[in-house]
């Protein structure tokens, strides 16, 4: 399917950021109306290929980033699986794009070889507008994620563990400031 095509089928239903000739496509949106339109809170990049298409969110990992930072990271990205599976009825898969020596790592959230189904993509769609633009969703539903998404879940675990364990050691046994306590480490 082309690009072209793709709009002119869902542009009645989605907004898209439509900025260069790939076969890549951003939608940053739901329609109200033909002028009012509910903005997602980030884009869902959809990859055209001959046969299949991928649909997916993007979460980038920076190399320096912070243990809390990439909690939070993984907070959202298991709250989009979280959402995606309960809205669509599959839970969605994971992909990894490792920029080989660039200092990030992206993790790929959504539903890959898509055939070009237009009720199968449309459903997609939907659970993806649902989930990104419904702001009262901010709760893990540990249950779920368990049986559906384990190992990901056991490593949104491990950050916390990790950053009790480091404030922890820098707070020491004698309560003193994490600063002071910092610069008697040094």
């Amino acid at each position: 399917m082309t690009k072209e095509k793709f709009i002119n089928i869902y542009q009645s239903a989605y907004v898209f950021d439509d900025v260069d000739d790939s076969n890549l496509i951003e939608v940053i949106g739901k329609k109200k109306t033909e002028s009012e339109w509910d903005d997602f809170k980030d884009s869902v990049i959809i990859d055209l290929e001959a046969d299949s298409c991928n649909i997916y969110q993007i979460f980038t990992y920076d190399n320096y980033s912070s243990l809390i930072y990439m909690q939070e990271i993984n907070q959202e990205q298991l709250l989009l699986m979280q959402s995606l599976g309960k809205a669509y009825g599959i839970p969605p898969a994971l992909d990894c794009y490792d920029g080989l020596g660039c200092p990030f790592v992206d993790e790929h959230v959504g539903y890959f070889d898509v055939e070009y189904d237009l009720e199968k993509i449309n459903c997609i769609l939907s659970a993806f507008a649902l989930a990104l633009t419904s702001y009262e969703i901010d709760e893990l539903d540990v249950e779920y994620l368990l049986n559906n998404f384990e190992s990901d879940y056991r490593i949104y675990s491990n950050y916390t563990d990790d950053i009790r364990f480091g404030y922890r050691m820098l707070l020491g046994s004698d309560y003193s400031s994490v600063l002071e306590r910092f610069f008697k480490i040094w």
